[in-house]
This record gives C-alpha cells, sequence and structure tokens, in this order.
C-alpha cells in the first residue's frame, strides 16, 4: 500500500490523499458516494491550502471572567475594560423613542392636562 497523507475539508472531514498520485482515498463504507473528479479534487486542496495557511488556524477565544482571584491570573481588568465599552447603563432622563401605539394614545388625549400626566408618566418624573 501507497503512503498517504491527510487533507481537511472544509466541513471538518479528514481525508487521506496518496502522496504519490495525489488522488483522495474515498471511504465510501458501503454508501453510493458518487463519480470521482479532478475539479472536486483541486477544490479540496485549495480549501486545505487555505486551511492551514491562514493566520487564524491557532486562535482561541479568550474567556473574560468578572472575577477576581487572588494569587492566580485573573482577567477582571480587561473585562472591566469591556464592561465601560459595552455595558453601559442608559442616559438618566433619557426617554426611549415613541412607538405607533403610544403617539396614537397621545393624540386621543383630549385636554392639555391629559396630556400633561401622560407626558410625566412615560417620562419617569413621578
Amino acid at each position: 500500500m501507497s503512503e498517504t497523507y491527510e487533507i481537511y475539508a472544509p466541513n471538518g472531514i479528514i481525508l487521506e490523499v496518496e502522496k504519490e498520485t495525489n488522488k483522495i482515498l474515498l471511504d465510501t463504507d458501503g454508501r453510493e458516494v458518487g463519480k470521482y473528479t479532478q475539479e472536486y479534487s483541486k477544490a479540496l486542496f485549495e480549501a486545505d491550502r487555505i486551511l492551514r495557511n491562514s493566520p487564524y488556524k491557532d486562535y482561541k477565544p479568550r474567556y473574560l471572567d468578572p472575577n477576581f482571584y487572588t494569587g492566580e491570573r485573573s482577567t477582571l481588568l480587561e473585562f472591566r475594560d469591556w464592561q465601560s465599552i459595552y455595558l453601559k447603563d442608559p442616559i438618566k432622563g433619557a426617554i426611549a423613542p415613541w412607538t405607533k401605539a403610544e403617539k396614537a394614545y397621545y393624540k386621543s388625549l383630549k385636554t392639555k392636562r391629559e396630556r400633561y400626566k401622560y407626558l410625566v408618566i412615560r417620562s419617569g418624573i413621578r
């Protein structure tokens, strides 16, 4: 039997390839796999080349833990930086935009006093 090496398909399947002929060895497991063509091989080799040369192939995400551990490495400072950017509280006194139902209700109020009461309640003053 000839020597083989492995390539990775974009869907995560590992395929065996003959070193001498560069022919992909399909493991059929008794299933119908279709016709083998050179175009499929070229596409798989190109995908494998892209995956192997990717600058992100060894990427591992950093999980930020908001807890502080004494004597251990902690990501509390990085978490605080991230929190200050993305988890901001809404501005005090800011009112959300009106929905169509709210606007229709406001316009349905007859007197200025009713409208004023509604605005005070909606703004959270009272």
